[in-house]
């Protein structure tokens, strides 16, 4: 019975609880370092290709070249169930020396927002959002098909 109350999904999933931090011990008796330890002795690659959360190395799931010759963009995926970014995607770019750039911070504070405020006047805005709002009634609509204006 409890399949029919929950579908085939099963029962809801609990969030996941963050990993405490693992002591490895070898069997002499050395202490292994950790990931954070680790990290100083990696190579650029290796630490951008770890989560940012959990500290685990994600698995690649595609490499991409980018708009410049020779680089890469590499999509990662955390797959550490017990993580909160789990089966979430990053990116990594990847030049054509190997090297990797440091990662951009997309906060507030640390560089201007991506997405600036319209320089309109305020019916603008709300025109603007009123828009987007009746698109996403119509694609949650049965049957809606979101046509390309040039094709």
């Amino acid at each position: 019975m409890p399949e029919k109350e929950w579908g085939r999904q099963g029962p809801p999933r609990e969030a996941p609880r963050p990993l405490a931090p693992i002591e490895a011990v070898t069997p002499e008796g050395f202490k292994l370092p950790s990931a954070a330890e680790e990290q100083g002795t990696q190579s650029t690659y290796e630490a951008a290709t770890r989560c940012p959360r959990c500290q685990i190395p994600g698995e690649v799931v595609s490499k991409v070249p980018s708009g410049r010759p020779g680089t890469q963009i590499h999509n990662v995926f955390c797959r550490n169930e017990a993580c909160v970014w789990y089966n979430t995607s990053w990116i990594v770019q990847v030049n054509p020396d190997g090297s990797v750039p440091p990662p951009t911070k997309h906060k507030r504070g640390d560089i201007d927002k991506l997405f600036p405020k319209l320089a309109g006047p305020p019916e603008e805005e709300q025109r603007v959002i009123r828009s987007i709002e009746r698109q996403v009634e119509r694609e949650q609509q049965p049957g809606f098909e979101v046509r390309n204006p040039r094709g």
